[in-house]
């Protein structure tokens, strides 16, 4: 389906749409953990004609590659310099995103959690389950981080009622 999609696109004439099918090309190569092809995908894409809602799921596509891309690589100078990538898309999100925004809000979690600070996103991460509605995608997302934290937190019990309820969310959903 992407395929026809970018060939309709190219067919027509519209780099925006030609664009994003290369933005959905390289996230459905990166979740299959074909890093080479979702590389290519991304060096396809023309920046500077997507729309703002484009750009924003372009930069959490590539923030998502590059963090799962950091467990793959073997090259150390690579896998070092990755971390800081994401955070620069993250940081795009964050900008382009108002913090209503559950993507805003799942950003400035997955940052937290990264800087060590469990406390704050354990926090911040419960307040913003409250006002999403729990069978949908972005509760079940928010959930999983949620019990992650509390993996980390050692609080097993909590840890294992969020990814019950990101699992519900999930299906749901």
């Amino acid at each position: 389906a992407v395929d026809q999609k970018a060939a309709a696109a190219a067919a027509l004439k519209e780099k925006s749409k030609v664009s994003e099918a290369n933005v959905n090309r390289a996230m459905l190569f990166g979740i299959a953990g074909m890093y080479l092809e979702a590389t290519q995908a991304f060096a396809q894409i023309d920046t500077t004609c997507l729309s703002e809602q484009q750009l924003i799921d372009y930069y959490n596509f590539r923030q998502r590659f590059l963090y799962d891309f950091r467990e793959y690589t073997r090259n150390d100078e690579e896998r070092n310099s990755l971390p800081g990538k994401v955070r620069y898309y993250r940081r795009k999100i964050i900008e382009g995103t108002s913090p209503d925004n559950p993507l805003h809000q799942l950003m400035v979690v997955r940052d937290l959690m990264d800087e060590g600070e469990l406390g704050k996103a354990d926090s911040l991460c419960t307040g913003f389950l409250a006002g999403l509605d729990p069978y949908s995608h972005e509760f079940a997302e928010m959930a999983y981080y949620e019990a992650t934290v509390c993996r980390e937190l050692g609080r097993q019990e909590d840890m294992m009622s969020w990814f019950a309820r990101s699992a519900v969310g999930d299906i749901r959903s």
